[in-house]
Formats: structure tokens, C-alpha cells, sequence
């Protein structure tokens, strides 16, 4: 079984096809400074080496298109948004 048939958009729930146009957006979840920040990105990378700006430390979501990455990207502005007000 090939890596990417184990993807699951986390948008969507549709699982990833080698000829697939993925993203993958990495949100900074730890408390601290910059909470909430986000790294979007092509889905070009393992998502082990999303521990890459110091010891700031994403989750990794991997989303099938830019719909299903845009809409998370939403959310979370709106979630991050109302808690810095």
C-alpha cells in the first residue's frame, strides 16, 4: 500500500490518489506565542518535517483541493479571530 492511499482530506473525508493536487495546512495549536499561526503549503512534504521553524510545532491537516484548505483556513481565522478580540 502506497503512502498516499492513507491520506484522508480532513475537510472532506475523500482519500488521496497518486495524481491528487493536495495541500497541506500546518496550524500552530501550542500555547504560547504566535497560537494559531498557519503554514499552507502544497502537500509536497511528509508531514515529519513540519517541526521545522525551531520549536514551534504544527499539526499537520491535509486537505484535496483549495476549497476544502480554504474553508479550514476560514475557520480557523474565525476561531483565532474572536479569541484575540
Amino acid at each position: 500500500m502506497s503512502q498516499s492511499s492513507q491520506i484522508v482530506c480532513d475537510g472532506c473525508g475523500r482519500q488521496k490518489q497518486e495524481a491528487s493536487h493536495w495541500w497541506q495546512v500546518g496550524l500552530r495549536e501550542v500555547p504560547g506565542d504566535w497560537p494559531g499561526s498557519m503554514l499552507v503549503t502544497p502537500a509536497t512534504r511528509p508531514a515529519e518535517s513540519w517541526n521545522i521553524i525551531g520549536t514551534q510545532v504544527y499539526t499537520v491537516h491535509d486537505f484535496c483541493g483549495h476549497e476544502c484548505a480554504l474553508k479550514f483556513v476560514s475557520e480557523q481565522m474565525g476561531k483565532h479571530g474572536e479569541e484575540a478580540a
